[in-house]
């Protein structure tokens, strides 16, 4: 993410370069990355959406059970994706309680 721009999703060239956009509407700062996709939460229906590293068109994934319910006070304390993209974790906070759940087989 660029400084000052807390919804933009960036690549920068290792070489040198321009930077490229990847997703301009997060819902949080977190991300998760693997050997090959980069995760991220999005806006439009806070979902996880998967950019393929390598580059081309990512994908919703799906909303994380618990968030679409969200009502302005619950608060995302992260997420986390397994190595081989096949499992996801997350933390939703609500006040003085927090959910983590873990859901198997998304990919």
């Amino acid at each position: 993410m660029r400084p000052g721009r807390f919804s933009e999703l960036c690549r920068i060239p290792r070489d040198g370069g321009g930077v490229t956009v990847l997703a301009n509407d997060l819902s949080s700062p977190r991300i998760a990355v693997t050997a090959t996709t980069v995760y991220c939460i999005r806006k439009k229906r806070n979902s996880l959406f998967a950019l393929p590293i390598s580059g081309g068109k990512g994908k919703e994934i799906g909303i994380f059970p618990g968030y679409e319910k969200i009502n302005g006070l619950r608060t995302w304390l992260g997420f986390a994706v397994s190595p081989d993209d096949s499992q996801a974790v997350w933390a939703i906070g609500e006040g003085q309680e927090t959910d983590l759940q873990i859901i198997r087989g998304f990919k």
